[in-house]
């Protein structure tokens, strides 16, 4: 399933899974911007650069498993059960490999 065939959740600041969201983007914002980039840098290697600061830091980590969390609560509410299948069930039952079209 594409990742736009399920709808965006409205940010609830009731839900602790939002709060947590919205607390580890700050700290990525924070991180990306004290990471210091050549100006001569092409912007797909200064993005790479900044994705491997947010990895070392952990934020990237924590934010991946948030957003899983929060990607299966959406698709559970919104799809029929025998659709949902687990990333590590991809390509075992002929399933298509996750993001392949």
């Amino acid at each position: 399933m594409h990742v736009f065939a399920l709808p965006f959740a409205m940010f609830d600041p009731a839900d602790g899974l939002h709060l947590r969201l919205a607390a580890l983007s700050e700290r990525a914002e924070e991180v990306a911007g004290s990471v210091e980039l050549d100006d001569r840098l092409q912007f797909q290697k200064a993005r790479r650069v900044i994705r491997e600061a947010l990895r070392e830091d952990g934020v990237a980590d924590d934010i991946a498993v948030r957003h899983q969390a929060a990607s299966v609560a959406i698709a559970q509410q919104h799809c029929h059960p025998a659709t949902l299948t687990k990333p590590s069930d991809a390509g075992r039952r002929g399933d298509p490999t996750p993001g392949a079209r």
